[in-house]
């Protein structure tokens, strides 16, 4: 059974795949740039820079010294925040999402569905009418958003509500505007959504029935994958 349940979740994470993909295919060819795109992500400029330059030093077609060579190299690896979101560091990223997401499923499909972690007052003990995985959820996300997880127009907090005002100790990350300018719509928040479907529809799919009291284990891995499920979406 275990196995049929993780040959759903490959099937699922790749149609889901394919929605993504054909939408940025959509949308990249409706606002991008040409100038902005380049053969490679800004992660591996640097590498592909110093194959190439290696490369015509070997042929005799280059005769560049190697202090220019290292400070080339230098300065090539440092990148900003603002190419962290280009077109194609945003390619580079895709499929090492997709198999962040399949591995939190799959640490996710060990654990029972334990359902009590989704009712408020399953478990007792918690301060507040919550329920255990709401308790994890906004936890993890009062800690990163001390470290400016949600200031990233690619992360959205599952209780922006609950989240500490910014207290200014960290400086503000320059990050470039995206599709669009409106507040209204760089404000959206399928995360609601995604919360309801997540605890009961793909967890009763990848999970076995039942209880086996691993409700800190679970509401960890549930998180992870919550997470993860968010920021690729």
């Amino acid at each position: 059974h275990r196995g049929e349940r993780l040959k759903m979740i490959m099937v699922a994470l790749r149609l889901f795949q394919a929605t993504v993909l054909l939408s940025a295919t959509k949308y990249a060819a409706a606002y991008t740039p040409a100038s902005s795109i380049s053969n490679n992500s800004p992660r591996w400029s640097s590498s592909s820079s110093l194959f190439s330059t290696a490369a015509q030093d070997v042929d005799g077609t280059t005769t560049a010294s190697a202090a220019s060579t290292t400070t080339t190299a230098d300065e090539e690896d440092h990148i900003t925040t603002r190419d962290l979101l280009s077109l194609d560091y945003i390619r580079s990223t895709l499929i090492r999402q997709e198999e962040t997401i399949i591995f939190a499923l799959i640490e996710r499909a060990q654990f029972r569905q334990n359902r009590k972690v989704y009712e408020k007052g399953g478990v007792p003990g918690l301060e507040g009418d919550t329920s255990f995985l709401e308790f994890m959820l906004s936890g993890t996300e009062t800690l990163h958003s001390a470290v400016r997880r949600y200031e990233s127009p690619e992360e959205h907090a599952f209780f922006p509500q609950l989240l500490p005002e910014r207290n200014d100790s960290l400086d503000q990350l320059d990050y470039p505007d995206l599709l669009s300018n409106d507040p209204a719509i760089n404000a959206l928040n399928w995360n609601p959504i995604l919360y309801e479907k997540y605890a009961n529809v793909i967890v009763p799919a990848i999970s076995a029935n039942g209880d086996d009291e691993q409700y800190g284990s679970t509401c960890v891995t549930d998180t992870a994958a919550l997470q993860a499920l968010s920021k690729r979406i």
